[in-house]
């Protein structure tokens, strides 16, 4: 028989309490504790909000939930309760026993969190991870880009790229460290569009999607993320922002120019819509001119059939990795690059990193 919904979220937990993304010892203590209150008492506050939020979103995956429910927390932490020492004293699971328990117990507090699992989504908003997408597409053109960025998030990759920040140093597993070099070429850019469900540059979505940022022991890198922000501004001449639900664009179908790009980027988007990545892909081949390219960098592997799967680890393997699609692959995906993790500081050549190059060749 099939795992129900509220297993698989505990069997997520649980392999996030054995081994959290980033090794985070806060991670791993706070899942901890949503365990333990599982094993002992399932009328718990807390676990009677997960249960009410998986059933008014029927649709959410247990890996975007799991993800989700620590988000949710963090944004609290961050953003409501001010706590300006989060994450110290939170290594053990008693100690956010006893946290979750006081935020609960404020009515508006509680409030905030049920809405937040309710209505938000996790987002990608490192701009470390466009550093794949940014190999591909330097590699594979030598003319003026133009790129769309679905599910863009905070649109750092975008803003970041029109701007050439640099990214940081890799270790670069490919052969003549391929990767690195690339990386380090400017990417002459026409245009870049970014389009996300999260209305862009909103103060209140801003801080959402900030902290989507970072595990808790890298809060210390809060001050980049703001000199990050400062240096590319939230809008510029060469990016254009559109609100919409990429799954289902149909509010700018009549705005978005057609058949205009050379690629579409889609990071770490897919994991929470696997049953929506077809609606994805065939809006992106829509914006595409007919021998663009759709890059997607997420926590998947490759099926024989050259379709994606999302069912995997995210902390053993290589477990983010890089594909691209379209006409020049026979619509299959092709393994480019894979990643040590999703912080994007290692990367290995992918199962067809050879065929990308005889492609860029």
């Amino acid at each position: 028989m099939q795992k129900n919904r509220f297993d698989l979220v505990v069997a997520e937990i649980k392999a996030q309490a054995m081994n959290p993304p980033g090794k985070d010892i806060y991670l791993q203590s706070f899942y901890t504790h949503v365990l333990n209150n599982l094993d002992r008492d399932r009328s718990n506050q807390l676990i009677k909000i997960i249960t009410e939020t998986l059933t008014v979103r029927p649709k959410i995956t247990h890996k975007h939930f799991v993800n989700l429910l620590f988000r949710s927390v963090q944004y609290l932490e961050t953003n409501y309760l001010n706590n300006v020492n989060y994450p110290n004293g939170l290594e053990t699971p008693e100690a956010w026993d006893k946290e979750i328990n006081q935020l609960l117990e404020n009515i508006e507090y509680e409030k905030h969190l049920r809405l937040t699992l309710k209505e938000r989504n996790t987002t990608t908003t490192i701009y470390q991870r466009y550093c794949g997408p940014y190999f591909i597409m330097s590699t594979l053109t030598k003319n003026k880009v133009t790129f769309v960025d679905l599910g863009c998030g905070a649109g750092y990759g975008p803003l970041g790229i029109s701007k050439s920040v640099p990214f940081k140093e890799i270790v670069d597993r490919t052969v003549g460290k391929k990767v690195a070099a690339q990386m380090r070429l400017p990417l002459p850019l026409n245009k870049a569009y970014g389009i996300d469900v999260t209305s862009h540059g909103d103060p209140e979505s801003i801080s959402w999607l900030r902290a989507c940022q970072f595990y808790p022991s890298e809060i210390y890198q809060m001050n980049d993320i703001l000199n990050f922000e400062k240096k590319v501004g939230f809008f510029n001449g060469k990016v254009t922002f559109f609100e919409s639900d990429i799954t289902n664009p149909k509010a700018i179908r009549n705005e978005f120019p057609k058949k205009k790009c050379d690629f579409a980027t889609v990071c770490t988007t897919l994991y929470m819509i696997p049953d929506k990545k077809e609606n994805v892909l065939k809006f992106a081949q829509g914006l595409l001119k007919p021998n663009g390219l759709v890059i997607v960098q997420d926590f998947a592997r490759k099926t024989p059939n050259g379709k994606l799967r999302f069912d995997v680890s995210w902390t053993t393997g290589w477990p983010y990795r890089t594909f691209v699609w379209g006409k020049a692959t026979g619509y299959k995906f092709w393994e480019v690059l894979k990643w040590s993790s999703g912080r994007c500081r290692e990367v290995a050549p992918g199962d067809d990193f050879k065929a990308f190059l005889h492609l860029a060749s």
